[in-house]
């Protein structure tokens, strides 16, 4: 039989502290934009355009083409504004700090409903990463500051939460009410049931050669597999920048290639 071929992936990256590159399968670079000022998050939407919050000296969100062309922007009078994400139904879903809020915008940039975030963190840039909206209308935020995944209702209530991440970066519910946790200091994607145990996890000792540094984003694959961000810091560093991972603790694919990228917040696949 023919040996398996190596897993490749198509992907694209947001560079920090704002650069975002698109970088084939065989590790070319396709594409860059340069964002307004701080990015750590994006998405790739639909039709190829590109959305993301940024926050820092400016605070805000934009999509853009392939051409470098804004489509939509928001600018934000908050402190601090470094999460968010596009909803199926157009609208767009914003984590802004100081005061900390999950802000939900029209096509037309109107308010369609601000729900207040309770966080003992009083520091602006670091009360919110993460926010999704989930099917039942309550929103799912990683609040760094305070290391911890919190389910809110649309009226602010705390529904669900697990704490003790340190700086925590990503929380994503999935389809078996689980949550997948992007642990940021601490070093781990963690999977956690609803009530709070461990269903999986992996760790800095899982993978000492990767050289894990702080977890940010995690995809999941059609796979089933994960698709892990390790944030090097401002100055990058010699680990991974990201990595696929198997639910056996199986490490299949690496981008590791420290000229092309110093250090990545976000790495996402699109292949």
């Amino acid at each position: 039989m023919p040996e398996p071929q190596p897993i490749k992936h198509h992907v694209m990256a947001i560079e920090y502290p704002g650069r975002l590159v698109e970088i084939s399968a065989d590790g070319q670079l396709l594409w860059e934009h340069q964002t307004p000022s701080l990015t750590v998050m994006f998405d790739v939407l639909e039709n190829g355009h590109v959305f993301y919050p940024h926050g820092g000296a400016q605070r805000g969100a934009e999509e853009i083409d392939r051409d470098h062309n804004v489509v939509w922007s928001y600018d934000s009078a908050a402190g601090e504004l470094l999460g968010g994400e596009r909803l199926p139904s157009g609208n767009t879903l914003l984590g802004e700090g100081g005061p900390a809020l999950a802000l939900e915008l029209d096509p037309d940039k109107q308010v369609v409903r601000s729900i207040p975030v309770a966080t003992s963190e009083t520091q602006a840039h670091g009360q919110i990463r993460h926010v999704h909206r989930l099917p039942s209308g309550n929103v799912l935020l990683a609040l760094e500051g305070e290391g911890v995944a919190r389910e809110l209702d649309p009226s602010g209530n705390t529904v669900w939460e697990y704490g003790g991440i340190a700086k925590i970066h990503e929380a994503r519910r999935l389809p078996n009410g689980n949550t997948l946790i992007g642990g940021g200091e601490s070093k781990r994607v963690v999977e956690v049931t609803s009530a709070g145990e461990v269903a999986w996890e992996f760790n800095a000792e899982d993978g000492p050669e990767l050289g894990l540094s702080f977890i940010t984003s995690v995809q999941v694959l059609a796979s089933g597999n994960l698709l892990v961000c390790n944030w090097l810091g401002a100055e990058g560093g010699v680990g991974v920048h990201a990595f696929e991972v198997t639910r056996e603790k199986e490490v299949v694919w690496k981008l590791d290639d420290h000229e092309l990228l110093k250090s990545a917040t976000t790495v996402t696949a699109l292949d």
